[in-house]
């Protein structure tokens, strides 16, 4: 799957998602809108012609484009994130893993009452959220949420650990966001049109990586969810 458009400079490939969250009790996005900060922030990773990965398109400026999604609670269950909160509930040590079919992206996306789904955009030039931070980073940032229910976020905020089984003191894997970074090195753009998202040729229905730091990786249709 591919994404381009706005003020992106290339047709990036996308090759992972990430999911940063708060507790029970603290919101976990790594962006804010009017000062808000959302429970849960899902990211979309992508690269630049001609990088097989992340680490190597982080050497390049632009070599990376990352799409900030807020997941916001919402009153029923989200039908197409159930694969996915149902999956990490069953994976709660490193080392775990479960077979999981996905939706496709497009079906995680936030949906909007303008016509053609059309949704607002932030754009800036930033960085890595994650080590090693680097400042080679597009990033679109979507002004809708996805909504899914508060039983599928108590799944990423009660049911995964960091420590291994046999530890005697369990460690529980919460707030695993950067905090919020000064904007004032950055312009940030609003877009006067959507964002265009659409599947590369000859192309899965379902991402090629599926990625969750610090916790779940899975990679395929039929994917394999592993601790890392």
């Amino acid at each position: 799957m591919t994404v381009s458009g706005g003020w992106l400079k290339y047709k990036y490939r996308l090759v992972q998602i990430r999911f940063h969250w708060g507790s029970k009790t603290t919101n976990g996005s790594e962006h804010t809108l009017n000062n808000r900060r959302f429970p849960m922030e899902m990211q979309l990773v992508g690269v630049a012609p001609g990088y097989k990965d992340v680490k190597s398109a982080l050497n390049q400026q632009s070599g990376v484009a990352m799409i900030g999604v807020f997941i916001d609670i919402g009153p029923v269950n989200n039908v197409h994130f159930k694969a996915i909160s149902d999956a990490v509930s069953k994976v709660p040590y490193p080392g775990d893993s479960v077979k999981v079919t996905l939706p496709t992206l497009l079906q995680l996306m936030p949906t909007s009452n303008e016509p053609g789904n059309r949704i607002k955009f932030f754009y800036y030039q930033g960085g890595l959220t994650t080590p090693p931070c680097s400042q080679t980073v597009d990033w679109i940032v979507l002004e809708n949420p996805v909504l899914i229910s508060s039983e599928q976020y108590l799944a990423f905020v009660t049911h995964l650990y960091y420590s291994d089984k046999s530890d005697s003191d369990q460690k529980l894997l919460e707030e695993n966001y950067r905090p919020i970074q000064s904007s004032a090195m950055h312009k940030v753009l609003v877009s006067a049109q959507a964002l265009e998202f659409h599947l590369a040729r000859g192309a899965s229905r379902s991402l090629q990586t599926f990625f969750i730091p610090l916790c779940v990786l899975l990679s395929l249709l039929h994917l394999s969810l592993t601790m890392v």
